[in-house]
């Protein structure tokens, strides 16, 4: 048996390794003298590539409650987890929020602003849960891009406990062009109080 495409693919996979060794190094000490949220962050995704999965999630938690949005979003992306937290006016910091302060918060109207290259993109949107307290939805019709629009989320049961577990995905389609979609950490929509975001869609005939 020919040993050298098992030796090219056991050398690639080690270069990989050798890669993420040294980019986890280089983040670590760059986190280490900044302490930068962000650049902290992707030493914890280096770290979740090494397979250090308790100081992938130690990190991302840390530092999404720091204002890292790259990592909450990891850590809801691997470990199906976020951390809520909202700006405290009074004390200009940034704070867990209470069961209190998260009701508040889940009360709150938040900002629609959705627009797509071309525009006139269909929207639909559709609620992803994986609690058995809300019920994940179909598709509904949202309007055509550009949309801008102040309004509830309206989510029956959510609840402070339950809210890192839904997801609010946009799908935008229009004839002549490949479907896009993304998904949204409810969680992170009510600390942000928005949904702000932008499609550049790709023709099929290209």
């Amino acid at each position: 048996m020919n040993k050298l495409p098992l030796l090219l693919l056991l050398g690639l996979f080690t270069l990989g390794c050798g890669g993420a060794a040294k980019k986890y190094a280089h983040f670590s000490a760059e986190c280490n003298s900044t302490n930068n949220p962000d650049v902290c962050a992707k030493r914890g995704y280096y770290a979740y590539k090494l397979n250090k999965r308790d100081e992938a999630k130690e990190t991302w938690q840390a530092y999404c409650q720091k204002g890292s949005k790259q990592a909450c979003e990891w850590l809801l992306k691997y470990f199906n987890e976020t951390t809520v937290k909202a700006n405290s006016d009074k004390l200009n910091t940034t704070e867990v929020l209470t069961a209190d302060e998260a009701e508040k918060y889940i009360s709150r109207n938040v900002h629609w602003k959705i627009d797509s290259e071309p525009r006139g993109a269909i929207i639909n949107y559709r609620i992803n849960s994986s609690s058995e307290e809300i019920a994940s939805t179909g598709s509904i019709y949202l309007e055509r891009t550009p949309h801008e629009a102040v309004k509830r989320l309206d989510i029956k049961g959510l609840t402070q406990q339950n809210m890192k577990f839904v997801s609010i995905v946009l799908e935008v389609s229009k004839k002549g062009y490949y479907p896009q979609k993304k998904e949204f950490s409810v969680a992170s929509v009510i600390q942000q109080g928005e949904i702000s975001t932008y499609f550049e869609l790709e023709p099929k005939d290209k």
